[in-house]
């Protein structure tokens, strides 16, 4: 008997011992499967904001394109005027014979200009550190090449 008085307090402590580590075993996997879940969460949160930055980025790409064709045009004009004005005294005297012929020539000579295209999204990325968002080496190695080149 004395046997089984000394063997019953040992059996409960066993079984509160086997109950905490299973109880603390549910825990940490909770705790992993919640994290797992937040990392998930993160990850489709940046793939959208990627989609968008990206997204961003190919309308300013286009913008600047459309904007540097129109300049191009312009300026081409420009040059033909102020060439034509040049060489021959022909063209001058009926250039110089219009209402604006003057104007012409003076902006033509005045407005010579140079515009940069302006990515305004890559701008923004770029001050504030966040280039890393956009996953695609290469799109990154580009965007960087044209940084560099303006």
């Amino acid at each position: 008997m004395e046997q089984n008085k000394k063997s019953k307090p040992v059996l409960p402590a066993v079984k509160y011992f086997k109950y905490a580590i299973r109880d603390i075993v549910l825990v940490v996997l909770g705790i992993l499967i919640a994290l797992q879940i937040n990392n998930w969460n993160q990850n489709r949160k940046a793939k959208i904001g990627e989609q968008n930055v990206l997204y961003t980025l190919h309308k300013d790409l286009n913008m600047a394109l459309v904007n540097g064709q129109n300049y191009l045009e312009n300026e081409s004009m420009q040059v033909k005027i102020l060439n034509d004005y040049i060489i021959s005294s022909v063209k001058r005297d009926s250039l110089l014979s219009l209402d604006n012929g003057e104007y012409l020539i003076m902006k033509g000579l005045w407005t010579v200009e140079f515009q940069t295209p302006v990515v305004s999204v890559f701008e923004d990325m770029k001050n504030s550190g966040t280039t890393a968002i956009i996953s695609n080496q290469e799109i990154r190695k580009n965007l960087a090449a044209l940084h560099v080149s303006l």
